[in-house]
């Protein structure tokens, strides 16, 4: 399997859920993915996370609390060093912001954003806001996730 091959050549292979891995491994390997696979994969990967991670805030029933818990859930799946956040805002009642200045690029994160709007309220949509990208060097990406 394609995946396996990546995991292998980061040092990543038979990766136990139960422990933690340095994060520049799952970095390196995103990198890679990216550029032989494309970003479109990125995105991919990032919509599976939503179902495939362990540790994550229980309660969790709507899109709102899905954005207001994403910084929770990223620390209870990292830690140590200096590793960013995602900052949520509520704009108004439809629509949401999240703010991410953490090292992971900005096409997974996208995907990230799809996969909880495809769980908890397929109408909506998200968008990344202008000026700042990670994909472009830059610091911080933010999204804006709007209700239909």
């Amino acid at each position: 399997m394609l995946a396996e091959k990546f995991y292998e050549k980061n040092n990543t292979k038979g990766i136990d859920v139960n422990k933690f891995y340095p994060q520049q491994a799952y970095l390196d390997m995103l990198r890679q993915i990216s550029d032989q696979l494309g970003e479109a994969t990125l995105l991919r990967i990032g919509e599976m996370i939503i179902d495939n991670t362990k540790r994550r805030p229980s309660g969790v029933n709507t899109l709102e609390k899905a954005l207001a818990t994403i910084n929770d859930a990223y620390m209870m799946n990292h830690r140590g060093g200096e590793i960013g956040s995602y900052r949520y805002e509520k704009i108004d009642d439809k629509t949401y912001k999240m703010t991410c200045d953490n090292p992971y690029p900005c096409a997974f994160y996208m995907g990230i954003m799809r996969g909880i709007i495809k769980k908890f309220s397929p109408s909506a949509a998200v968008r990344h806001a202008e000026g700042e990208c990670r994909a472009k060097g830059e610091s911080r990406c933010t999204y804006v996730v709007t209700l239909r």
